[in-house]
């Protein structure tokens, strides 16, 4: 290549996906933080004027409280604390792309410090899940608690369907009850 070219070198795949992923990391970061004060900002809202205890005070703390049911103000304050562990995932992965491409032992001791935090974080969200008297309980634990039966289905649902064909065509006996169908029973009540 000639000194005065005026084309750039390629930029490496892992310098974009590092870029990508601290990036990403970055936004939901901030996102979070801006999240945060929004709410805060609301709530303080919520409370302003409501000194006394009259009845008036008493109405309009009942009316400001149906409108933050109302517009699920709970369920964004339980999505902060899940855009930053993404974020942290983000910029984790971010960390082990830029050291696997330096240094690999560094990235070897980073990678064994990151896989013990990631078994921390997938342990104690799903412990609830397996053990309901566990304590570990947050909103990605309850995520998972209400997304698992369509999950379920949604896996077995190709299977039930070959299975009824296949059903269907070797003549088995009807009306028994599988996986598919008692996970949609289970969705229903």
């Amino acid at each position: 290549r000639a000194a005065n070219s005026a084309e750039p070198d390629p930029v490496p795949r892992w310098a974009i996906w590092l870029n990508m992923l601290w990036f990403s990391s970055l936004v939901l970061s901030l996102s979070s933080a801006s999240v945060g004060i929004l709410v805060k900002q609301w709530l303080n809202e919520f409370q302003s004027g409501l000194s006394g205890d009259s009845e008036r005070v008493a109405k309009l703390r009942q009316y400001r409280f149906n409108n933050l049911k109302y517009c699920h103000i709970g369920a964004i304050v339980n999505a902060i604390p899940v855009l930053l562990q993404a974020a942290l995932s983000l910029f984790f992965a971010g960390l082990l792309v830029l050291l696997w491409n330096l240094n690999r032992a560094v990235a070897a001791v980073t990678s064994l410090f990151v896989l013990a935090i990631a078994m921390f974080i997938i342990g104690t969200t799903i412990a609830p899940l397996v053990t309901p008297t566990c304590a570990y309980l947050s909103p990605q634990s309850l995520f998972l608690y209400t997304a698992w039966p369509y999950a379920v289905c949604a896996i077995y649902k190709p299977l039930c369907a070959t299975r009824a064909w296949l059903c269907s065509l070797l003549g088995e006996v009807k009306g028994q009850l599988s996986v598919c169908d008692a996970t949609s029973i289970l969705i229903r009540a």
